[in-house]
C-alpha cells in the first residue's frame, strides 16, 4: 500500500503545488457541501437557512485570511508521509525588455517567491474570481439580475 501511494504521489500527484491545491479545494467543497445538504432538507426553516449561509460566507472570509497557511501545513504533513518534496517549483524571473533610451539599472525585475506566487495567482484568484460576490449583502444587492446570474453560473461551473 505504501509503495502504491508513493507511485501515485510521484507519477500522478507529482508536486507539492498540486497537493496544496487539492487541500484548498477539499476545504472549500466540504464546507459548501455541508451547507448545501442542510439547505436541501425538507424541514429547513428560512431563518436557519440564512444563518447557515451567513456562516458559510464567514468561513470563506476567514479561510481567505488563514486558509492558505493551514493548507500549507496540512500539505507539509502529507508530503512528508508520502515522500514528496515540500517546495514549490521555482518560476523564472520576469525581466522587462530594455528600450534603447533606458538605463539598465532602472529596469524592474518582477520576482516572487514560488509560494507567494502560488498564493497570489491561485489561492487569491479563486476568491476574487469565484466567491467575492458572496462576501457582503451590499455586493449581492449591487448586482443586477444578469450579473448575479452570471456570477452564480461561474460559481456553479467552478464547483
Amino acid at each position: 500500500m505504501k509503495r502504491e501511494a508513493r507511485s501515485v504521489a510521484n507519477n500522478e500527484i507529482g508536486d507539492f503545488e498540486f497537493l496544496v491545491s487539492i487541500i484548498i479545494w477539499y476545504d472549500i467543497l466540504y464546507a459548501v457541501n455541508l451547507v448545501s445538504k442542510q439547505l436541501q432538507s425538507k424541514d429547513v426553516l428560512i431563518d436557519l437557512a440564512i444563518k447557515k449561509l451567513k456562516g458559510l460566507v464567514s468561513l470563506f472570509e476567514s479561510y481567505r485570511e488563514t486558509g492558505f497557511t493551514n493548507a500549507i501545513n496540512v500539505a507539509n504533513d502529507i508530503a512528508c508521509e508520502i515522500s514528496i518534496d515540500t517546495t514549490f517549483p521555482q518560476r523564472h524571473e520576469i525581466r522587462r525588455k530594455k528600450h534603447f533610451d533606458e538605463n539598465s539599472s532602472h529596469l524592474p525585475i518582477v520576482s516572487q517567491y514560488p509560494e507567494e506566487s502560488f498564493r497570489i495567482n491561485y489561492f487569491l484568484y479563486i476568491y476574487e474570481s469565484v466567491f467575492c460576490f458572496l462576501f457582503t449583502s451590499n455586493k449581492l444587492r449591487s448586482l443586477d439580475d444578469k450579473m448575479l446570474k452570471s456570477s452564480c453560473i461561474n460559481l456553479e461551473t467552478t464547483l
